[in-house]
């Protein structure tokens, strides 16, 4: 490591720069090849290189490119990533919440000598961390706190993270210790694997299973705690007064849940107990929320309260069941739960069927939502949340089936879920309750069936189940009738056209012949290239760009995607209308005219030609280059169009302009000819939907037709 480089500044991958400048992970690569002056790292772990977050900072600015200063979360990732190398991220992590929520429960009392100018101190050996932690606990039982300290921590702990554990304490003073500890949370989920991973409800989880159950005030409940995240969920987004009381069978999970209730200052109460063995006290609960561990096997022969599974015992190997049961137990007469489980707890057989037939038919079921898998850090098995009630609590006798498998931002392995997909979601969910349309029925989809016809389906709650047969009816006969409209008017449109006289034959003397580059000598025309643009750093916007896939065939330009064009880090040229736009790079020339003008060339493998319209018309510029292109490509690895070697035929003015007009004929029956085609496309597409949903007959045909 270089020792001046970067010197007490917080380290960065080039995934967390690709954050911070909101551009992705090879646009950062991009950067780092292509200019000299990028920061080198200041420390290499493994396959990941670090960087100094100042170094990088300046350099950005220097660049002139967008960076976010990290909040919170990003500043603590950035701090621990100097632990790395010397300590178990997760250990590091876990030590400086214990500390943090050490600082909060005392105050100030002797908290500065201990850690910051003890413990925290860089010549700290295991024997002086020993010492000062024996000071610490005693602290901390006088504070009615000891628990921070159990199990023991072990003392090389605080060597190993010592850069860490400093820059921790100094962002606890800037961001705050809550937002700090919360940073600290993310951290050990992002970085924590299976074992500590799995105590942690991912924040969209623990935000979408809250909304579920609003309004939320009285007794909280979480028989299955962790780190406490569904619980401080629950108070922030609680409308009125709250109890929050939580279960933990993890000793370490149940001390850092104990922290982070103690630097949020919450009312509430964490008991280490196993809640299948033990239960989790006798307290009706107004809300329940629960995300337990999954595939979990229990023991019945230990268990000190049978009385809950009224429904049914599963078998040992299984206990998801277990935990829906138990909610349904605790719930207060007009309580409600919203429970996470694996799919499999929805559709497997055996007495774990029985169990969900007798929930069904009990009134219990109100909704199931499926999510999209990687949303957890210890498992990429997608999860469902049940809501439920007590018994006969469903009074429309209907369950709410929604999938919302198709949310959520990020790569397919690791998706979390955001606050627009949580409005979408609920948007589905009020959508069936008020018997309107919701706003985005492509990506979240739902039924209402009812409860009898679902238990006669052997209880399978999987929502792909129903779903299908949840199709609006009156919805899908209007699609199908205006995919129908759509494609008769586009029909008719093209009747009005006509082929283009074509009177062709041979010409009677030579016509004159100037290559592209002549041409540009003599400034018939005017040539450029485009640019290569850093997409991933480019907003959406008004100013169409132009790429390589956006030309042809036909002649035709057609952009895919506007940016805004104060993003550019310079001026750039924009085409005007009548430009001839030229693929050069590929086995097959592209040529388009770009009618419209106005547009930004994304990429150098698009040359622009703008022609005098009194010397050759830009379709029939266009035309003459696609005929002779072949003729002049180069290259055998990545073919390439020599275009200032082809040659232009100049026609006669009048012969031009009959060319020209020609081809502007053709050009709008293959437009028109297109949209027919997207419009059959539409159809076929609408008849498949409605026919395999059951919702589409022919007229005058039955039902069994």
């Amino acid at each position: 490591m270089d020792e001046h480089a970067g010197h007490g500044s917080p380290y960065v991958s080039l995934a967390d720069i690709a954050v911070m400048a909101r551009v992705s992970r090879p646009a950062v690569s991009n950067w780092r090849r292509r200019h000299v002056d990028f920061p080198k790292p200041v420390e290499e772990t493994g396959t990941t290189s670090l960087f100094s977050l100042d170094e990088v900072r300046d350099w950005m600015a220097r660049n002139g490119k967008r960076f976010e200063l990290p909040g919170a979360d990003e500043a603590v990732w950035a701090a621990l990533n100097r632990a790395r190398g010397s300590a178990l991220p997760e250990d590091a992590a876990e030590l400086a919440m214990i500390m943090l929520a050490a600082r909060h429960a005392l105050a100030d009392q002797d908290f500065s000598e201990i850690l910051r100018d003890g413990l925290l101190a860089e010549d700290t050996s295991s024997l002086k961390a020993a010492l000062l932690l024996g000071q610490l606990e005693q602290l901390l039982t006088d504070a009615g706190a000891e628990y921070l300290l159990r199990p023991a921590i072990p003392t090389e702990w605080f060597a190993a993270s010592g850069p860490f554990l400093r820059a921790v304490d100094d962002l606890s003073g800037e961001y705050g210790v809550p937002a700090v500890f919360e940073g600290l949370v993310t951290a050990t989920s992002r970085a924590g694997g299976r074992a500590r991973g799995a105590s942690i409800t991912p924040s969209g989880v623990a935000d979408l299973m809250a909304a579920l159950v609003q309004p939320i005030a009285g007794t909280v409940l979480d028989p299955a705690c962790g780190y406490g995240t569904t619980l401080v969920t629950a108070e922030r987004r609680a409308k009125g007064p709250v109890l929050l009381l939580g279960t933990e069978i993890n000793q370490s999970a149940y001390r850092l849940a104990r922290a982070r209730i103690l630097v949020h200052d919450l009312p509430a109460t964490i008991t280490l107990a196993d809640t299948l063995v033990d239960g989790s006290g006798t307290a009706q609960a107004d809300v329940i929320l629960a995300d337990p561990p999954y595939g979990q096997s229990w023991r019945p022969d230990v268990d000190r309260e049978p009385s809950r599974w009224e429904f049914g015992v599963p078998p040992p190997s299984r206990a998801d069941l277990l935990w829906v049961q138990h909610a349904v137990s605790r719930l207060a007469p007009h309580g409600r739960a919203a429970v996470a489980l694996p799919h499999g707890a929805l559709f497997r057989g055996g007495t774990e069927a029985s169990i969900r037939q007798a929930l069904v038919e009990a009134g219990c079921v109100h909704a199931i939502i499926s999510l999209p898998a990687g949303l957890y850090p210890s498992t990429g098995i997608p999860v469902a949340i049940w809501v439920l009630g007590r018994p006969a609590s469903n009074s429309n006798r209907t369950i709410l089936f929604i999938d919302a498998s198709q949310v959520g931002e990020g790569k397919p392995t690791r998706k979390e879920l955001t606050e627009a997909d949580i409005e979408e979601i609920l948007d589905c969910l009020e959508s069936r309750r008020s018997n309107r349309e919701p706003k985005r029925p492509d990506r979240v989809r739902a039924a209402a069936i009812p409860i009898d016809e679902v238990a006669a389906g052997d209880g399978n709650l999987m929502p792909s189940r129903w779903i299908v047969r949840g199709v609006d009816p009156v919805a899908m006969l209007e699609r199908a009738a205006q995919a129908m409209d759509a494609l008769r008017t586009r029909t008719k449109a093209a009747h009005s056209l006509t082929a283009p006289e074509l009177h062709l034959t041979a010409p009677t003397s030579l016509t004159r012949r100037l290559t592209v580059a002549e041409l540009v000598e003599r400034r018939f025309i005017r040539r450029f290239k485009g640019r290569k643009l850093d997409l991933d750093s480019l907003r959406e916007g008004p100013t169409p760009l132009i790429r390589a896939g956006d030309i042809g065939p036909g002649l035709t330009v057609r952009s895919s995607r506007g940016i805004r064009l104060e993003d550019l880090p310079n001026a750039a040229e924009l085409t005007e209308p009548g430009d001839v736009l030229v693929v050069v790079e590929g086995a097959s020339t592209r040529v388009g005219v770009d009618m419209l003008g106005g547009s930004i060339i994304a990429t150098p493998a698009i040359q622009v030609l703008r022609p005098r319209t009194d010397v050759i018309h830009p379709l029939t510029l266009a035309l003459m280059i696609r005929g002779a292109a072949n003729a002049h490509l180069v290259g055998t690895t990545v073919p390439r169009l020599d275009l200032e070697r082809v040659e232009i035929r100049l026609l006669e003015s009048a012969t031009g302009t009959r060319l020209a007009d020609v081809l502007t004929d053709l050009i709008e029956q293959r437009t028109r000819a297109a949209a027919i085609v997207e419009g059959v496309d539409d159809v076929l597409e609408t008849l498949a939907s409605g026919f395999a949903a059951g919702v589409l007959n022919l007229y005058g045909d039955g039902a069994g037709s």
